[in-house]
């Protein structure tokens, strides 16, 4: 009776591949989460808010069309990163050759419009007080996750590293939604 093939742990020779975070993933990461959240100033106390339509149109276009940039140099400096780790996990014969093949690619563009669109969806349900608004961000990111299953699921650095940066541009893009939409709902109850 033949011994079952055992395949080594390599997971600790992978974690030998080291990928700064690199100073526009800080930079970004802490001024994109400055920026979106900057609105919430409007909720302090004795700060007068604009004045109606403007309660509700201005922070949807600031979370649209400043969140657009700020998520798009985000989203971009964590996946410079991962095109780093890519390639030292390839060099150092870490990656499968299957993962190899499956380059997931980035089109910039789709998630800057996605972005874009979403925005403005988690800032209206929070804004409005609808019920199910937070359940409906929660299933929203989900789904947008479940598309990338294919990549990250094998627990992999790679796959983990592909994940985790999905996480994060979801993140910067719920503040800048969430926030928008806190205001909103603050102007409208003022009103």
């Amino acid at each position: 009776m033949s011994e079952p093939a055992v395949t080594p742990d390599r997971s600790a020779d992978q974690a030998r591949i080291a990928v700064p975070q690199g100073p526009r993933v800080l930079f970004w990461g802490i001024f994109g989460s400055l920026l979106g959240s900057a609105p919430a100033l409007l909720l302090l106390p004795g700060v007068q808010g604009p004045a109606a339509p403007w309660n509700v149109l201005a922070p949807l276009l600031w979370a649209c069309f400043v969140g657009w940039p700020i998520t798009h140099y985000w989203s971009a400096s964590l996946h410079d990163r991962i095109t780093l780790l890519r390639k030292g996990l390839i060099t150092g014969g870490w990656l499968s050759p299957e993962e190899q093949k499956q380059y997931p690619g980035r089109v910039p563009w789709v998630p800057a419009w996605i972005g874009l669109f979403e925005r403005p969806f988690f800032a209206l349900p929070t804004g409005l007080d609808v019920h199910g608004g937070a359940a409906f961000i929660g299933v929203w990111i989900g789904i947008k996750l479940a598309g990338g299953w294919q990549v990250w699921s094998r627990g992999s650095t790679y796959g983990r590293a592909i994940l985790f940066a999905g996480i994060l541009e979801n993140a910067m893009s719920v503040i800048f939604g969430v926030v928008a939409g806190c205001v909103i709902r603050v102007a409208l109850k003022a009103a």
